[in-house]
């Protein structure tokens, strides 16, 4: 009962301020981002799913954004909310704090909600590099209905963090490497990191629109990765299309 009092209190906490969010700012300071992605994996592991289907829309403001997005497999539907204030905004560098709210539900198994509290900070050099690190605290609860029985409830705490960098080779292509302990849609246990490596391509000043850009993500899972038993876990390839407007 407690965590589904949670559960209710942090989506309307986030519909709040996404709301508040997109509704208060300045018209010169917006920024919308909408995008789609195909992904597929090797299927090894415990995860069945081989593709997956997910949609994305940023929206972004000086010292706010906010993001909303959707994920749909043949086995789960992922939905996800989070707001960022960052009050130290500057054009090399940004200090804030992030906070995400993820549900996922395996249809007809059970439901896992995860609340993320984070502490980012961003150093960037416009269309040249850009490093990104975050560490904060996760709350995650699971939910597994029994018929004609009260419904079990387990809860776990832990750790987040994620480091990531991406370098601009030329004014359309840029690369990215990381590693970080989640991927947008799932959110594992400590210690079962994702190694990130990802090439993209944005229009600017070209014949496409500006603004449109598209790419290709690629994620290697570990798992018990801080232990001598550990191994890979899977393969995901993202293939994702979008617009800056």
């Amino acid at each position: 009962m407690k965590n589904s009092r949670l559960k209710k209190k942090a989506l309307c906490f986030y519909l709040i301020i996404f709301t508040l969010t997109v509704l208060t700012a300045q018209e010169k300071a917006k920024q919308h981002t909408v995008s789609a992605g195909f992904s597929t994996n090797t299927g090894k592991g415990i995860e069945s799913n081989y593709l997956y289907i997910d949609g994305l829309y940023r929206f972004k403001m000086q010292y706010m954004n906010a993001t909303a997005g959707l994920m749909v497999t043949k086995s789960n539907i992922s939905f996800l909310a989070g707001v960022a204030y960052t009050p130290l905004n500057t054009d090399k560098h940004e200090v804030g704090i992030v906070s995400v709210y993820n549900t996922d539900i395996v249809y007809k198994v059970y439901s896992e909600h995860t609340l993320n509290f984070v502490t980012e900070y961003t150093f960037r050099l416009i269309r040249n590099f850009i490093f990104n690190a975050q560490l904060g605290y996760s709350h995650k609860w699971q939910r597994v209905p029994i018929p004609n029985y009260k419904a079990v409830v387990t809860s776990n705490p832990g750790l987040i963090f994620r480091i990531y960098s991406e370098k601009f080779l030329t004014s359309h292509f840029h690369i990215g490497i990381g590693i970080s302990s989640y991927d947008r849609f799932r959110y594992s246990l400590w210690f079962a990191p994702s190694f990130l490596f990802n090439f993209y391509y944005t229009a600017h000043n070209s014949k496409l629109p500006n603004g449109m850009f598209m790419g290709l993500e690629t994620v290697i899972r570990y798992t018990d990765f801080a232990t001598i038993s550990g191994y890979i876990d899977n393969f995901v390839m993202r293939f994702v299309w979008g617009m800056k407007l």
